[in-house]
């Protein structure tokens, strides 16, 4: 499946993956450090200046992409600095750079905690985002506090918060605290069930779901949602790890407290592929696969798509190839555009049936009017002609 993996970044790479990348914040420095503060999050700063060819790159062709977008929206308070405009001097005498584009990440109390010179692709930013998280540990500073007996509400959400930015155990403060503070307001306990619920497979999350209906009406649905999903994936990871599908099949269920039919479906569907392929039972990911292609993503193409990377990602076998072209053939169906009938020819070639997938490419090639897309088309063309 190497072949397949590395025609799908080539080509999509040219038009494809942007999506909802990067929001950056506008506002004053003080207003970016008050947000910071606010959000209990990091800064990310592309210090940039107009000329900077890496750094016109980085903006169109990186910032703009989902995958990134996702990880920076989520973590990071996004801000972009010319470097040479007038209104930023002050911030260039406190954080001068010597080459552009300078990437930098600032807590906020205004101290650098990563900084990165040069350009990034995505999987370099993506990378950074990792690293930094790794360096942000702020639990020393409330280690002192909870040791002495400090039980303060505010503290201790805080205290949790920072144990889980950085994936240490807040179970036992989360418990304790709980267990000890009876007298919680609705709007405290919400909260805090919201932040220390990080494992589905708990009792702090057994008590979230029993005041869904009071977190679903006084919190932005969107970040509980985020937070089920993210606590939901920490039980199925657990599952892989130990090998244990009931905890997947008890992941699946939470996840399905928070949301209707299909959107439960469709998570059971995918954590169920996710556990066989980590567990290495590739018979059972493929009769998954297909049930999800037949029953949810055959009409779906925003489904199609992850489904058929997922599939060029899988370990190779007659069957995953099989689903693989029948998935790609349908893409192409729903939407004959010239990213979805390379995406099939890439699949006839998986499959060896390198006559159709030259037909295919030809007629992908009359689609485009890209110079980018018709150049990367060209080549496939001419491997499968050397292949022939």
């Amino acid at each position: 499946m190497k072949l397949i993996q590395f025609l799908l970044v080539a080509l999509f790479a040219t038009s494809s993956l942007q999506g909802q990348g990067i929001e950056f914040f506008h506002g004053s420095w003080e207003e970016v450090l008050a947000e910071a503060k606010e959000e209990q999050k990091l800064i990310f700063v592309d210090a940039y200046t107009t000329w900077c060819g890496p750094c016109k790159r980085m903006a169109k062709d990186v910032f703009t992409q989902e995958k990134v977008g996702k990880v920076y929206n989520e973590k990071f308070i996004n801000v972009k600095m010319d470097m040479e405009a007038e209104e930023n001097v002050a911030f260039v005498g406190k954080y001068p750079v010597s080459a552009y584009p300078t990437l930098m990440f600032i807590n906020d109390k205004g101290e650098v905690v990563l900084k990165k010179v040069g350009g990034q692709k995505a999987e370099g930013l993506l990378a950074l985002a990792e690293d930094v998280k790794k360096l942000d540990d702020r639990t020393d500073d409330f280690v002192e506090g909870y040791e002495s007996g400090n039980r303060d509400y505010d503290f201790v959400l805080g205290y949790i918060k920072a144990l889980n930015k950085v994936e240490k155990s807040s179970l036992k403060v989360s418990n304790d605290f709980l267990k000890n503070n009876k007298s919680l307001s609705d709007s405290q306990l919400d909260a805090f069930l919201l932040e220390a619920a990080v494992e589905a497979d708990s009792k702090l999350f057994d008590k979230l779901i029993a005041r869904k209906g009071s977190i679903l009406s006084t919190t932005d649905n969107d970040e509980v949602f985020l937070k089920v999903k993210k606590a939901c994936d920490c039980t199925v990871d657990k599952a892989i790890d130990f090998e244990i599908i009931d905890l997947a099949d008890e992941a699946i269920a939470k996840y399905s407290a928070f949301h209707d039919k299909k959107k439960a479906q469709e998570y059971g569907y995918l954590t169920k592929m996710k556990y066989y392929k980590g567990t290495g039972l590739n018979e059972d990911y493929v009769i998954v696969a297909g049930e999800y292609f037949k029953k949810m993503a055959k009409k779906d193409n925003e489904k199609l798509k992850p489904l058929i990377k997922k599939l060029s990602r899988a370990k190779a076998s007659e069957p995953v190839n099989d689903l693989l072209l029948k998935a790609s053939k349908q893409l192409s169906k729903n939407e004959d555009n010239w990213e979805n009938l390379i995406t099939y020819a890439q699949a006839l070639l998986v499959n060896d049936e390198k006559s159709k997938a030259r037909e295919i490419a030809e007629k992908a090639l009359q689609k485009t009017k890209e110079d980018r897309a018709k150049a990367a088309i060209n080549k496939f063309i001419d491997m499968l002609d050397k292949k022939a």
